[in-house]
């Protein structure tokens, strides 16, 4: 049997605010089942078959999914030039 591929995705909160703490444990255990934690106040990292990911956040109002590979490492000011 093939191992499905996981990748690492990253969910942001649509709101300029950050997420009350509530908001927050509601969205993890939505995305029990996967490896999923908050990294920063309003991101939550999730890793997870692509296929199966896409399908749950997409059922989870309020925040985007993006991949890890949509975010850049280096600091706003660094790629201002």
């Amino acid at each position: 049997m093939a191992m499905k591929k996981k990748r690492t995705f990253v969910l942001v909160y649509g709101s300029p605010a950050d997420p009350t703490p509530s908001e927050v444990d509601r969205t993890l255990e939505t995305l029990e089942g996967f490896e999923a934690e908050e990294v920063v106040p309003g991101t939550i990292q999730i890793i997870g078959e692509p296929a199966k990911v896409q399908k749950v956040a997409a059922k989870i109002d309020g925040w985007t999914l993006a991949t890890e590979g949509q975010l850049s490492d280096h600091r706003p000011h660094r790629s201002i030039k």
